[in-house]
């Protein structure tokens, strides 16, 4: 199940970036005319995802030890079976840098659409 959940996150990721770049080519073409190399520009895009994968990343962990608290104290209460629950387990280590892995991965299939920017064509509006 979590393994289902997380390539559907790498997909909505992968979407997202390509959304951005398709939406901010204006302000990536004027990057470009105003010297930043392709570099930059992947390294920007780079950059935006890794904010969304962090703070999703977090949200996601806030959420199940909230869920698991909540699951915990109602097993606890009900059936008088104690369950210590850790916030931060290997596991969820290994799925931080796995996550980092995709989002690296998921960079460098938006290459292409980064790099063929045609830039007088986007700065004058021509479809």
């Amino acid at each position: 199940m979590a393994i289902v959940i997380l390539i559907i996150s790498v997909f909505s990721i992968y979407i997202s970036l390509y959304k951005i770049v398709k939406d901010r080519s204006y302000e990536l073409a004027l990057m470009r005319v105003y010297g930043s190399n392709q570099l930059q520009l992947i390294l920007l895009v780079f950059y935006e995802g890794l904010i969304i994968s962090i703070f999703g990343y977090i949200l996601g962990l806030i959420l199940s030890f909230a869920g698991g608290t909540y699951l915990y104290k109602y097993i606890s209460r009900e059936y008088n079976y104690t369950i210590q629950q850790a916030f931060i387990t290997d596991i969820d280590i290994y799925l931080f840098f796995s996550v980092l892995l995709l989002l690296s991965v998921i960079t460098l299939f938006n290459l292409k659409s980064i790099i063929s920017i045609n830039i007088p064509k986007i700065l004058s509006h021509e479809k």
